[in-house]
């Protein structure tokens, strides 16, 4: 399911050699529906700028959970990464994702979102790094690592909240 399911970058010789791509997975609709609706809950966090739990599968089967910032523009759920760190790797090869967020105020509230990475862009001027970091922090910054750095964009597929 996976191979008929996606496109992946692994034809690229070496991800850190990728400067300029956009990859576009293959769905089949049946199985990726085009939009899922998002309860209030769901928004009402998805609006606010809390870290995430970003889960990814290795290669190797193995899963990869990582705490990150992101932002919701209403279709996709916007990350920012480097082009040569595992988490690459993870999404290259696997573009189906979890992400978990707690709320802050209730210790049993939280929104479970999976979904698949819809596109990677190269973002080499880190463009997505410094509106995350001025949405997280109050300042834009850019990072040292900004001509590898990517916004990875993922379509909810299944959003759960309580």
């Amino acid at each position: 399911m996976r191979q008929a399911a996606t496109r992946k970058l692994a034809g690229l010789p070496d991800c850190r050699e990728a400067t300029a791509y956009r990859y576009l997975l293959s769905f089949n609709p049946l199985e990726f529906p085009d939009m899922v609706e998002i309860p209030e809950r769901a928004r009402e966090l998805l609006g606010r700028p809390i870290l995430v739990n970003l889960a990814t599968t290795r290669p190797d089967g193995a899963p990869q959970v990582n705490p990150m910032w992101f932002i919701w523009d209403g279709e996709f759920l916007w990350f920012t990464h480097t082009n040569y760190r595992q988490k690459y790797k993870n999404i290259a090869n696997e573009p189906r994702v979890s992400i978990s967020i707690l709320d802050p105020e209730n210790t049993y509230g939280y929104v479970e979102i999976r979904g698949v990475v819809d596109h990677i862009d190269p973002d080499p001027e880190a463009k997505l790094y410094q509106r995350l970091s001025k949405w997280y922090d109050g300042t834009p910054v850019t990072p040292k690592d900004a001509p590898q750095r990517v916004a990875v964009a993922v379509r909810p597929t299944k959003i759960y909240a309580q």
